[in-house]
C-alpha cells in the first residue's frame, strides 16, 4: 500500500492565530509566500479552519458591497486599497477567523495521520478539496500540508503506472475541457466585476477575454498577494487587465507565468506535465482563433487519474 509518508515535507507549517484579524491573517499569507494556512486556537488547543485566498477573496468582495455608496458602511472615495477598506470595515463588522473560515465554500479543514493510504488523500482532492493536513499523532498539531499541486507533481514524477494508461490520449480521448459553461470577465470590466464572478461561481480564476473574444490572460485570487504591498490605487476604477499587470509587474516571487493555453487535441500527459511544471491551477482550451472553450483544472486531472487508477 502506497502512503502519504512520500509527500509529507519537513518545511514548518505556517499557521494563523485565531485572534488575528482578517488583514492581519492576509498579511502572513503574503509574508510566507503562501496561498493558505490553517487557523489555530491556542485557547482551544485545536484547529479550526483553514483561511485562504479564495476566502480573502469572499471577504474582499462582501467589504466592498458594504462600502459602496448605499451599502451597509458606505466608505469614502479615498478607501480605496484592500488596507483601508479592511482597516476601516473589519473596525465598524468586525468577523473571526473561524467565522471567515471557508467563507468560500471551498477549503473545509480535512486531515490524516502520518501513514495514511494515498488513496485516502487522492479521494479528498478528487472531490474538491484543495489540500489536507497531516497532523502529529503526538502533538495534535500539523506536520505537513498536502495539496493538489503537490500530489499531481508527485504523480507525474513518480506514477508511472498511473500515468500509463494516458499515454496517446488526448484532453478530448477522455472527456477533460468539455462540456463546461465558462466563466469569464472582459478585460477592460472593473476588477471589481472579476472578483464577484470569481466568488459568484466560486472559482479561484477566471479567464479574461478582450472585445475580439480572445484571451489576454487570466486573474485568480492569487493576484491579491501583491495589494499589501501595492501603490494605493483605487479598486472601484481599476479595470480587471491593469490590475493583473500591476500584480505582475510588483510581485517578483511569482515566477509562474499569467496564462497557459492547450489545445483539444493536446496529450493528456504533456498537459499534466504543464501543470506540474508551472504550479498553475489551471490550463484553459482554446480553439485555432483563441477563444476560449473549456478549462482543465487540477481537480479535473486529479479525478481522471482517480478513474484510471481504478479501472
Amino acid at each position: 500500500m502506497t502512503t502519504i509518508d512520500q509527500l509529507v515535507s519537513d518545511r514548518e507549517v505556517v499557521q494563523v492565530d485565531a485572534k488575528n484579524t482578517v488583514l492581519d491573517a492576509f498579511k502572513v499569507l503574503v509574508d510566507n509566500h503562501i496561498l493558505s494556512a490553517p487557523i489555530y486556537d491556542a485557547e482551544q488547543k485545536k484547529y479550526v479552519g483553514f483561511f485562504d485566498m479564495c476566502d480573502m477573496g469572499a471577504y474582499l468582495v462582501e467589504t466592498i458591497k458594504d462600502a459602496a455608496p448605499g451599502g451597509a458602511h458606505e466608505i469614502p472615495m479615498e478607501f480605496c486599497d484592500v488596507g483601508d477598506l479592511l482597516d476601516v470595515v473589519g473596525k465598524i463588522h468586525p468577523k473571526t477567523m473561524e467565522a471567515v473560515s471557508n467563507m468560500s465554500g471551498r477549503d473545509e479543514f480535512k486531515s490524516v495521520v502520518p501513514g495514511a493510504p494515498l488513496q485516502q488523500v487522492f479521494d479528498l482532492l478528487a472531490a474538491g478539496h484543495h489540500r489536507v493536513v497531516v497532523i502529529d499523532s503526538a502533538t495534535g498539531l500539523a506536520k505537513s500540508i498536502i495539496s493538489q499541486s503537490a500530489i499531481l507533481k508527485f504523480v507525474n514524477d513518480h506514477g508511472q503506472k498511473v500515468l500509463a494508461g494516458l499515454h496517446h490520449k488526448s484532453l478530448k480521448d477522455v472527456g477533460l475541457g468539455v462540456g463546461q459553461k465558462m466563466v469569464f470577465c472582459y478585460s477592460d470590466e472593473p476588477v471589481m466585476k472579476a472578483f464577484s464572478l470569481m466568488n459568484e461561481h466560486k472559482l479561484s480564476g477566471i479567464p479574461l477575454i478582450n472585445r475580439n473574444g480572445t484571451i489576454d490572460t487570466s486573474i485568480s485570487w492569487t493576484d491579491l498577494r501583491v495589494t499589501v504591498a501595492a501603490p494605493k490605487f483605487n479598486f472601484r476604477l481599476t479595470t480587471a487587465l491593469e490590475f493583473v499587470q500591476r500584480s505582475r509587474a510588483l510581485d517578483s516571487a511569482l515566477e509562474r507565468p499569467a496564462v497557459v493555453t492547450t489545445r483539444m487535441d493536446s496529450p493528456v500527459l504533456k498537459v499534466i506535465g504543464q501543470l506540474a511544471a508551472t504550479g498553475l491551477h489551471r490550463i484553459y482550451v482554446v480553439d485555432e482563433k483563441r477563444h476560449v472553450t473549456g478549462v482543465v483544472s487540477l481537480k479535473d486531472i486529479i479525478k481522471c487519474l482517480l478513474q484510471m487508477s481504478t479501472e
